[in-house]
């Protein structure tokens, strides 16, 4: 199973996928969780993958993801190779929920697509 995290600005998002299949998720307001946040949750974590738009907070969920699951969380942003070609002088600075959502729906069709995302 593929854990998914969102850190956002007002809140978190973790979402578990078995393969492309969401099976339960789980919002919390960003900064506001600990191991029993997420400790009750019944599933075999074979991998954990996160976009984070505060971070200053991403050690703090990496702790307790391996703690709670055994993984790492490997942490998605403008400079590590995601499929995609981040047109700007300054890729660091697009926000990894932004990276992620343009590569999962250019991944799916296979196309060029606009994609919203309507954060905080």
């Amino acid at each position: 199973m593929l854990l998914v995290i969102d850190i956002g600005n007002t809140s978190t998002v973790f979402a578990f996928y078995e393969n492309e299949t969401l099976v339960k998720s789980l919002r919390t307001k960003t900064g506001d969780y600990d191991e029993k946040t997420i400790k009750n949750i019944p599933y075999s974590i074979e991998a954990a993958a996160a976009s984070s738009v505060v971070p200053e907070v991403n050690s703090q969920i990496s702790e307790i993801i391996y703690s709670v699951f055994g993984c790492q969380v490997k942490f998605i942003d403008g400079l590590k190779d995601c499929g995609l070609s981040i047109c700007t002088d300054y890729p660091e600075r697009v926000g990894a929920d932004i990276i992620c959502g343009a590569a999962a729906a250019f991944s799916k069709y296979n196309s060029a697509v606009i994609v919203f995302d309507l954060g905080t």
